[in-house]
């Protein structure tokens, strides 16, 4: 009886062993890395995903080449280093399988966003938000982004930031100066602040921030 008890419990354990390394190979094989990527098998994990959104992922990549890694919920190509030609001067880009709907100019949705190294003002961040909700920073990294859902309008977004950053225009002129590009997108042209960016990032270090001073005390 023993001898069963224990065959027993050494066959349940084997097979707890068996499942836990099967979750663990399920989990592993979710994400996807660029040395072992190809095209076709970008598609197939994205099988599932918006078909608008596939076709946006396909077009990125013929724009920037394969992704650094694809997940069940989002492609990313990541240039921290700059190696990637065709992505400089972003430093990643992402696209996820999930749609924020955005009013502005027109309703669209977002799922699309292009992030590089810019050091914004703390004044201006507010300006910022108010100018378009899905322009993003995050100064302790030295980042500014935009999410949208084509590259063009990314770059477009981040055109107008970097104006109102450095007092070219205010809020209020670049929404206006958005939508007017966006009109004309919508009519056949292809305006100038969509086709690639008009500034230069300035290397950025970020904003550690300081320590409080009742922090200090403890020290």
């Amino acid at each position: 009886m023993k001898s069963l008890t224990t065959s027993r419990m050494a066959g349940i354990t084997m097979l707890t062993f068996a499942m836990s390394v099967s979750a663990q190979d399920m989990q592993k094989d979710q994400t996807m890395m660029a040395d072992s990527m190809t095209k076709t098998m970008v598609m197939k994990m994205m099988d599932k995903w918006p078909a608008n959104i596939q076709k946006a992922v396909i077009e990125t990549i013929d724009l920037y080449g394969l992704p650094s890694a694809v997940s069940a919920h989002e492609v990313v190509w990541f240039n921290d280093d700059m190696s990637n030609a065709k992505l400089v001067p972003f430093i990643r880009v992402r696209v996820k399988n999930t749609e924020t709907t955005h009013n502005f100019p027109v309703p669209h949705p977002d799922f699309m966003q292009h992030t590089l190294k810019y050091d914004v003002p703390a004044d201006m961040v507010d300006e910022l938000a108010t100018y378009d909700g899905s322009v993003t920073v995050m100064r302790t990294r030295g980042e500014l982004s935009a999410e949208c859902d084509k590259p063009i309008h990314n770059i477009l977004a981040l055109n107008l930031a970097d104006e109102i950053i450095n007092g070219k225009k205010t809020v209020t002129a670049a929404r206006a100066a958005y939508a007017e590009t966006i009109q004309a997108e919508m009519k056949g042209q292809k305006p100038a602040l969509e086709q690639k960016l008009m500034f230069t990032p300035k290397k950025s270090s970020g904003y550690a921030d300081k320590k409080a001073e009742m922090m200090k005390e403890e020290m």
